[in-house]
């Protein structure tokens, strides 16, 4: 009998889903509530840390699988809330990108127990940084420079 799947994709897949673990404890740990409370400095640097070590896509990721899962949770904006819904999903086992008749696997362990309001400011801190680096490549696609 010939599996639905090969051993490479399938440690490939959970190598990604092992990284996404371990970003969503950085963004539960104690660390990310002390930055938040140090200001605003302190708080670029651990962000800045975290998307280093895990990518932005990561981030993002863990963050959205958050925000969308506390859906009903008022401490998140709706400008918050809009942003999480177009977030990349986590990669689905090999077996269920085969078989296809199953719903998209949700992953639970990737959401953060971090208070909401400390993830409602992550959450708006990638946005920021998402215009920003938005905004610097329309000027260099316009030819303009700082």
């Amino acid at each position: 009998m010939e599996k639905p799947w090969n051993t490479e994709e399938l440690n490939q897949w959970r190598e990604e889903i092992r990284m996404l673990k371990e970003c969503r404890k950085a963004l539960s740990g104690s660390e990310l509530s002390r930055a938040y409370h140090a200001q605003r400095p302190h708080f670029q640097n651990y962000i800045n840390s975290v998307i280093e070590q895990f990518s932005v896509e990561r981030v993002n990721t863990v963050l959205g699988y958050t925000v969308r899962h506390f859906d009903y949770d008022g401490r998140f904006d709706r400008s918050v809330k809009n942003w999480a819904q177009a977030q990349p999903r986590a990669p689905q086992p090999p077996r269920m990108k085969r078989s296809g008749n199953e719903p998209p696997r949700d992953f639970h362990e990737l959401i953060s127990d971090t208070h909401p309001v400390i993830l409602n400011f992550v959450c708006h801190f990638q946005i920021e940084a998402a215009q920003e680096k938005q905004k610097s490549h329309k000027k260099i696609d316009r030819g303009e420079s700082r």
